[in-house]
């Protein structure tokens, strides 16, 4: 009998939900939660069933992006498309929009970057939540910066958030 691999251990799964709950009042979701209704947020997935990465990051229901989806379900109204490449319909969507490799992951209109999507590190989870949460990255001073060298800079630019 093979021996069960768990992804993280309890005191990890732990403190990824103290870590969540961090996160959440960070993000000031604990006062805007409270004053208006969830925001509408809409999540377009593209897999395929024969992709070993679409398996183990998005298929995975203990993968990070899965938690970071379920933490973000209880805060913002989430509508998640799924399109499989493996099937007719799947591939004739993801050509009508120029989808050439998966798995990609839209919100709102926004790709969340693959190193994200294929991460474990718990320092990625609050990327995560701001992506599903549809925040757009708000308040990442970072991320903000990181797009101002983007659009400003004249030559190649490789981007350690996108």
């Amino acid at each position: 009998m093979a021996e069960e691999r768990r992804i993280a251990t309890p005191a990890q799964i732990s403190m990824l939900n103290v870590y969540a709950q961090t996160v959440y009042k960070a993000l000031g979701l604990e006062e805007e939660m409270g004053r208006s209704a969830k925001p509408k947020v809409h999540v377009v997935e593209f897999v395929s069933s024969k992709c070993p990465h679409c398996k183990k990051y998005i298929h995975n229901p203990d993968s990070l992006y899965n938690k970071a989806l379920r933490f973000c379900m209880e805060y913002a109204d989430i509508r998640k498309d799924r399109y499989d490449v493996s099937t007719p319909e799947g591939l004739a969507m993801a050509k009508a929009v120029g989808i050439k490799e998966v798995p990609r992951v839209f919100v709102n209109d926004r790709e969340i970057p693959t190193k994200y999507l294929e991460s474990e590190k718990p320092e990625h989870f609050e990327i995560l939540v701001r992506y599903l949460c549809g925040l757009s990255g708000a308040g990442l001073a970072e991320v903000e910066w990181e797009r101002e060298e983007a659009t400003e800079w004249s030559g190649s630019y490789e981007s350690s958030f996108f």
